[in-house]
């Protein structure tokens, strides 16, 4: 299903598609264990991986720029999604564990709280998209809204399929040490004299 509404609605080729579905599965194992050992779950650096294996391929492939970024940014939510949904699930079911619940009615519980829930929560982000057109369409300059998050995966998007790299050199290297004789500043926060400047 994803592989037709992608190629139906966004022009996103089928095998594109596919390889993403294949991250995602693969990221979903990183986020469940991630949680599991230190309770983050690691959503946006999976989907700037996917984002990254993507632009690779991209350029490879010599397709559009504005494919190549549509299919980026598809690339980078399968595996961002599949990562938060898996987690989800994970965490419910371990809830519902320690509640005595069964698998199988927690799987239900959850079927019906989905069925039930796409038409109208759909129809809200409809409503939402017609009060605020801004936040689909990204040629409308005032916005209320700042979507720093939504920024960030443009960026991704735009960096990993231009043909020259946006991103400067210096960005990878370490600054310079300075007056610190390659001391780190934070090294200073014990010395009185900072402390006491007012006296």
């Amino acid at each position: 299903m994803s592989c037709v509404l992608l190629k139906v609605q966004l022009d996103v080729p089928v095998q594109n598609t596919i390889l993403g579905i294949i991250l995602a599965f693969i990221f979903s194992f990183i986020g469940v264990q991630a949680t599991g050992t230190v309770g983050i779950n690691p959503v946006g650096p999976i989907g700037k991986c996917s984002q990254l294996i993507f632009g690779g391929i991209s350029k490879a492939q010599g397709a559009d720029l504005k494919a190549s970024q549509m299919t980026n940014l598809v690339a980078g939510s399968l595996a961002g999604q599949a990562a938060s949904h898996s987690v989800d699930m994970v965490t419910d079911l371990k809830i519902g564990h320690l509640m005595s619940a069964t698998p199988k009615g927690q799987f239900w519980a959850q079927l019906i709280g989905t069925v039930l829930t796409v038409v109208p929560m759909t129809g809200l982000f409809v409503m939402y998209t017609k009060a605020y057109p801004c936040i689909i369409d990204h040629t409308i300059d005032n916005c209320p809204f700042e979507l720093p998050a939504v920024m960030a995966w443009k960026a991704v998007a735009i960096a990993m399929t231009q043909a020259a790299n946006p991103i400067p050199k210096s960005s990878g290297t370490p600054p310079p040490t300075g007056p610190s004789n390659g001391r780190h500043r934070s090294d200073n926060f014990g010395n009185p004299r900072y402390h006491n400047r007012g006296n």
